[in-house]
């Protein structure tokens, strides 16, 4: 690395503070850190009194002139606004950006290198995430513009997945040469990796209940309905099979109690970095993380799930399929029924030697999920 250019990892929002974008941004900088490759976390806060009048009268405008609001964090304007303070601070430096956004003022000084590291793009994003529902035509076009003139601009761009990198190809036509593939790190500090995994081992269970664990503050998309239903089919033919859910509350899902199974247990949501320890005890103490989700650029929970020596059910859309240890996992389809998804719940419940086979190959794999792997593999692409 030249010694003379520092680097810089932004986000929207803080990227020192552990709850910005499921704490990426957070355990990719302390890793950066640690192995040259990031110097400084930027603070870009879009919720300043400054940005919350911005939005105000940007959507006045918009109402008035393009008969249509919403949208103003992608827009040049609110990006400008947001990375105004660190121009000065980073000339001369490198930045690698977890937003699919430069402003334009900062895509035109060729001083400063600009790498993307990034779960999808805003095109799978408006589309896939139903964005373009409630947003304009208009901004969504402009901010596709800007978006295209940015990766144009990128000295390279590293992204989640292959699923990302055929949209870059396809849909920006970027040039593969500037693509690499790079999985994120599960974001557990790396005290408590070692913690858990010295005691994983231990916590093979022949003859209890097949444990199930949730993780998610969007329970429809992530696809807790669809587990939810599917347990209670395989409870009702007598498989024996808990689900604890974390980050959610049932009164969030439209399900009548007569339709939720018994024994599943609500935590709610658990700030994990004020609970650090208790968030993944309750993590480790579970056989199979279940993640079905109707749409999905990754699932950083799959690499905590295998992080902490747990096998995964994961549903086949976007990059999820690319966060997971193959031989530790189960691949349920998008368009599989309730009762499919109870039924190999069922074989699995039936068949512990099975589950705890994933989980023996999740523990002999967990290493590959860290960020110290995502990060030394950036480092020698970069450098």
């Amino acid at each position: 690395m030249d010694l003379k250019r520092k680097t810089f990892l932004a986000a929207i929002g803080d990227s020192n503070n552990s709850s910005t974008w499921s704490g990426i941004p957070y355990f990719f900088l302390n890793e950066g850190k640690k192995h040259n490759l990031i110097d400084f976390g930027l603070n870009l806060d879009p919720n300043t009194y400054f940005h919350r009048i911005c939005r105000v009268f940007w959507n006045i405008f918009r109402v008035l002139f393009f008969f249509e609001r919403g949208g103003y964090q992608y827009s040049n304007f609110f990006l400008v606004n947001l990375w105004r303070p660190h121009l000065n601070r980073i000339k001369g430096g490198r930045v690698i950006n977890c937003f699919q956004l430069y402003p334009k003022a900062l895509l035109d000084q060729k001083d400063i290198e600009l790498y993307f590291f990034i779960d999808q793009t805003l095109i799978q994003l408006f589309e896939l995430y139903n964005v373009n529902t409630i947003i304009g035509k208009h901004i969504i076009k402009s901010s596709l513009k800007l978006e295209k003139l940015g990766y144009e601009r990128a000295d390279k761009i590293f992204v989640h997945s292959n699923w990302c990198k055929e949209s870059l190809v396809n849909d920006y036509l970027i040039s593969e040469n500037k693509i690499f593939v790079v999985q994120p790190g599960a974001n557990i500090f790396p005290e408590t990796y070692l913690k858990f995994q010295n005691s994983s081992k231990s916590l093979m269970d022949k003859d209890g209940p097949l444990k199930l664990i949730f993780i998610g503050k969007e329970p429809v998309r992530k696809g807790l309905d669809r587990l939810l239903l599917a347990l209670k089919y395989a409870q009702n033919l007598g498989a024996s099979i808990t689900l604890r859910v974390i980050g959610c509350d049932k009164s969030e899902l439209k399900l009548s109690d007569d339709m939720l199974p018994e024994f599943v247990e609500w935590v709610g949501f658990l700030d994990k970095s004020k609970s650090f320890d208790e968030y993944f005890s309750l993590i480790s103490e579970c056989d199979l993380g279940c993640l079905l989700s109707k749409a999905e650029a990754g699932g950083i929970c799959l690499r905590e799930f295998h992080a902490l020596g747990l096998a995964v059910m994961y549903s086949e859309v976007g990059g999820s399929p690319e966060h997971v240890i193959g031989e530790a996992s189960i691949g349920i389809s998008a368009n599989m029924s309730i009762e499919e998804i109870g039924e190999t719940l069922i074989y699995y419940s039936n068949n512990r030697e099975k589950i705890n086979s994933l989980k023996v190959n999740s523990i002999n794999n967990s290493s590959t999920m860290l960020w110290s792997s995502t990060v030394s593999l950036i480092n020698d692409i970069i450098n």
